[in-house]
């Protein structure tokens, strides 16, 4: 202070409004608002000081200050929160999204498998009853003429009336149809006839068939 006054005494340019930070005899920090101007006093020039005690107001406006940063970081400790849960968030949906594409590539790969197995299956079936029928119609004495696939044809036709369980020939596949168009005979041809069943093993007889 004593520096600042004979600052201005010496005619040298300083702020007339400073505010300083002093201790009191009790230890006690305070804050000063000193306020200096020149003046004449008994004709001669001399320096007025005052001195306003401004430590109520400093401590309000830090208290403002730290209320002001809390609040700053209150916002940036929310805004980060924010982030964190936003990235939170995406993670967790690109985590189910990922799980979902792997989910659905597993249930296509297993559909593919299924699909591929069930066609092995089929194919191996299709394979299996063409020998059968192969076999069995290399089993005849057909003879080689002009007429040997419709005796072919007609022989895997009486085969397939063929009931598996009791060995029986049905009749025919239809079942209630008449004879002619609004007749009366309409018989079940899923049953064996004993007539048109001996038919058929003497035309099996007669293609070699025992």
């Amino acid at each position: 202070m004593r520096s600042y006054v004979r600052e201005r005494l010496g005619g040298q340019t300083v702020p007339v409004h400073q505010e300083h930070r002093a201790l009191r005899k009790d230890g006690a920090l305070i804050w000063l608002d000193v306020r200096v101007r020149r003046v004449q006093w008994d004709h001669a020039s001399a320096i007025q000081v005052t001195i306003f005690d401004i430590t109520e107001r400093k401590r309000a406006e830090e208290a403002r200050k730290r209320a002001e940063q809390q609040r700053k970081a209150e916002e940036a400790r929310k805004k980060a929160e924010q982030r964190r849960q936003a990235q939170a968030e995406a993670r967790r949906k690109a985590e189910e999204a990922k799980k979902r594409a792997e989910a659905k590539k597993q249930a296509e790969e297993a559909q593919k498998k299924a699909e591929a197995k069930k066609k092995a299956e089929a194919e191996a079936r299709l394979t299996a009853t063409t020998r059968y029928w192969r076999d069995w119609l290399a089993g005849s004495r057909i003879p080689d003429h002009a007429w040997l696939q419709a005796l072919q044809r007609s022989a895997l036709t009486i085969k397939g009336l063929t009931y598996m369980p009791t060995g029986a020939t049905v009749a025919a596949l239809t079942t209630s149809l008449p004879e002619t168009p609004g007749g009366e005979r309409n018989w079940d041809y899923r049953y064996t006839w004993i007539r048109d069943a001996s038919f058929s093993v003497y035309a099996l007889l007669g293609l070699g068939y025992t």
